[in-house]
C-alpha cells in the first residue's frame, strides 16, 4: 500500500471512529427531563448560515466541520445540569473523549485574569484609574504623543480601549527557547514579536488586543510579588475547588495525560498554541466541570448569593455596559463591552454574559450565562472549524432550556 493510500484510509477509519463513538457523561444519572433536552440538543442543530432549513445531528456537523472532540456543559437554575463529551481527543491515537480531559479554553482565559484584577482592585493592592506605569516595575510602558493626555489603566485594558497595538507574529519565539514576559512586551529575541506599544489615544476607540492582557500579566506579577499561575491557584481554583484547571506551559505530567490536543481544520493533530511566559491572554486548561463552577460563582456572586471571588457590588460593575460594539466585530453577534467580558442584553430582563476564545488554530471555547435566572452553558471543541460548531449547540441549548434570548444567527 502507498503512503498516499495508507493516509486515505487513515483518515477515513478515524471519521467511522468519530461518528460511531459512545457518548461519555459524568459518573451520575440525568432526570428523563435531562435526558430528553440532550437528545433535542444532540438531533437539532440548525446550519446558522441559513444554508440548510433541515436540522442536522450533533455528530453529522462535527464530520462536517472536522471537529473530532466537543465538550458540553449546561448549567439551570445556577447548578450544573448536565455534562456531555463528543469524539475524540487526538485524532493520531483515536483516544476517546472523557470527563477526565481538559482543554485549551484560549481567550476566556481573559475573563479569569480580569477575575483577578478585580479581586486584588476589591483588596485596595490597585486601582482601576491609575497610571499603570505606577505599579509596573520589571518594564514600562514607553510614554509617546497619543498618552500626553490620557494615560493606560487597568480599565482602559481591561475593556481593549488602551489605545495598545495588535504586534504582528504574536507570541512567535525561537524554535527551542524560553522568553520571558519581558521578552514578549519589549518584542526582543527570543521572543519574534513586535513590541507592545501605544498606537492610538487611550479611549478613543475600541481594539482587541491580546498583548494588552500581557502588560496586565505583568502589572498583577509585579505587585503581588507571585507568579500569574499562583494568583490564578490562590484566587480563583482553590477557593472554587478546580482541580482540573491549570495556567501554563509546559503541563505537568498530570495534565499532559489529561489533555485533549487541538486539530486544524482538516482536523489533524496541530500542537498547542500556548505560550511558555504570557499566559493572561489564552493559557489557561481546564475542564467543562471546572469552567461551569467559575461561571456559577460569577451569577451567584452578581446576585449576592456568593462572594467567594468577587463582591456583589464588583461583579455588578463588571458585567457593566461600559459600550456597545459592532457587530461586525463578532461575526454579526451583536454585544457590548464589559470590564473583561461581554454582555448583552436589558440587566433587568434578558440579560447576559459572554465570552468565546479561539487558539490556534486549533481549539475554541464559548461561555453564555443569563445572571438572572442562572442559565448557562460552555462549549469547548478541540477543532479548528469548532466556531461556527458552538453557535450551533449554543442555539439547540436555548432552545431546549428555553433561555429568555435565543438569537445567535449570523448575519
Amino acid at each position: 500500500m502507498n503512503l498516499t493510500l495508507f493516509l486515505i484510509m487513515k483518515n477515513y477509519l478515524l471519521l467511522i471512529l468519530i461518528l460511531s463513538l459512545p457518548i461519555f457523561v459524568n459518573a451520575q444519572n440525568y432526570s428523563s427531563e435531562t435526558n430528553e433536552k440532550i437528545t433535542f440538543i444532540e438531533n437539532n442543530l440548525n446550519d446558522l448560515t441559513r444554508q440548510l432549513a433541515v436540522p442536522q445531528t450533533l455528530q453529522n456537523e462535527m464530520s462536517k466541520l472536522n471537529v473530532p472532540g466537543v465538550s458540553v456543559a449546561v448549567i439551570e437554575d445556577y447548578q450544573i445540569s448536565c455534562v456531555k463529551y463528543y469524539g475524540i481527543a487526538n485524532a493520531e491515537t483515536g483516544e476517546k473523549l472523557t470527563p477526565k480531559h481538559v482543554f485549551e479554553v484560549a481567550s476566556n482565559t481573559k475573563v479569569f485574569t480580569s477575575t483577578v484584577v478585580l479581586h486584588m482592585v476589591e483588596k485596595g493592592l490597585i486601582d482601576l484609574d491609575t497610571d499603570i506605569n505606577q505599579y509596573l516595575k520589571r518594564w514600562k510602558l514607553t510614554p509617546n504623543e497619543f498618552t500626553k493626555n490620557q494615560k493606560v489603566t487597568l480599565r482602559l485594558l481591561l475593556t481593549h480601549q488602551a489605545g495598545i497595538n495588535r504586534p504582528a507574529s504574536m507570541y512567535s519565539y525561537e524554535e527551542g527557547s524560553n522568553p520571558t514576559l519581558v521578552d514578549v512586551l519589549n518584542g526582543n529575541l527570543p521572543a519574534i514579536n513586535d513590541a507592545a506599544v501605544v498606537e492610538f489615544e487611550p479611549g478613543s476607540k475600541w481594539e482587541y488586543s491580546n498583548i494588552a492582557f500581557n502588560i496586565i500579566e505583568m502589572l498583577l506579577e509585579d505587585v503581588s510579588g507571585k507568579s500569574l499561575p499562583e494568583l490564578f491557584e490562590e484566587i480563583i481554583f482553590k477557593p472554587l475547588g478546580m482541580k482540573n484547571s491549570f495556567l501554563g506551559y509546559p503541563l505537568s505530567k498530570k495534565f499532559q495525560k489529561q489533555f485533549s490536543v487541538s486539530h486544524n481544520q482538516q482536523g489533524k493533530v496541530n500542537g498547542n498554541a500556548i505560550h511558555p511566559s504570557a499566559y493572561a491572554h489564552g493559557g489557561l486548561i481546564t475542564s467543562p466541570e471546572d469552567f461551569s463552577k467559575f461561571v456559577i460563582e460569577l451569577m451567584l456572586s452578581y446576585n449576592g448569593k456568593s462572594n467567594k471571588i468577587l463582591s456583589k457590588e464588583t461583579t455588578q460593575l463588571m458585567f457593566t455596559k461600559v459600550l456597545d460594539l459592532d457587530p461586525a466585530v463578532l461575526g454579526g453577534f451583536a454585544v457590548s463591552q464589559g470590564l473583561g467580558l461581554f454582555v448583552r442584553g436589558d440587566m433587568k430582563n434578558d440579560f447576559a454574559i459572554m465570552f468565546s476564545g479561539s487558539n490556534g488554530p486549533g481549539t475554541n471555547s464559548i461561555f453564555f450565562a443569563f445572571p438572572n435566572t442562572g442559565q448557562a452553558c460552555i462549549v469547548i471543541t478541540n477543532g479548528a472549524m469548532g466556531e461556527l460548531l458552538m453557535l450551533e449547540i449554543m442555539d439547540a441549548i436555548g432552545t431546549a432550556y428555553h433561555w429568555p434570548d435565543n438569537r445567535f444567527s449570523i448575519k
